[in-house]
């Protein structure tokens, strides 16, 4: 994070090595997706519900393609982001978020292991995605695509977690490989 930005990155590959997995986990680097899983319109002629969630998956990419093409994203440009960074920083005190084109994908740092851990409650209560919706399906997004109701899906991998976790676990010394 540079002077309350998030700076955001292009994922051109969704699968990568098991080499770089290895230096992301051993940096305590998380990611996790977001994506619209149900959406409603408030026209009752359009109710296909993959259609209507399509429709705000490709709005959430072309805000994500706006931000990448300026580099860093100023949040006080985009409704609902900055309470979102708010408390993914001051809740849940991550640092370096990531912000990614693939849905919306984010990466984060987690610092300690009750940090990785917070962030792993959180999203295993559904609390993470709450948030989530909260902050970035705004009455205004809802209004902008004619919805009376979007809910989003957030991801985080098992896998992605423990590998995290031990890596933490080995920065700390709690952790030894056999």
């Amino acid at each position: 994070m540079i002077d309350g930005s998030i700076i955001v990155e292009t994922v051109t590959r969704n699968t990568c090595s098991t080499d770089r997995l290895k230096d992301i986990s051993l940096s305590g680097v998380l990611s996790w997706k977001m994506h619209c899983v149900s959406a409603t319109s408030r026209y009752s002629g359009k109710q296909d519900p993959q259609e209507q969630s399509e429709i705000v998956n490709k709005h959430m990419e072309q805000k994500i393609d706006e931000v990448i093409m300026k580099g860093i994203f100023d949040l006080s440009s985009f409704e609902g982001l900055k309470d979102f960074y708010v408390y993914l920083c001051g809740h849940l005190s991550l640092v370096d978020i990531k912000i990614q084109k693939s849905s919306i994908k984010i990466t984060v740092k987690c610092r300690t292991l009750e940090i990785l851990e917070r962030l792993w409650d959180d999203y295993c209560s559904g609390r993470l995605n709450a948030e989530a919706e909260k902050c970035l399906i705004t009455e205004n997004l809802k209004e902008e695509l004619g919805m009376e109701s979007i809910k989003l899906a957030t991801t985080i991998l098992e896998e992605d977690y423990l590998a995290c976790k031990f890596s933490l676990m080995e920065t700390a010394g709690e952790f030894h490989y056999l």
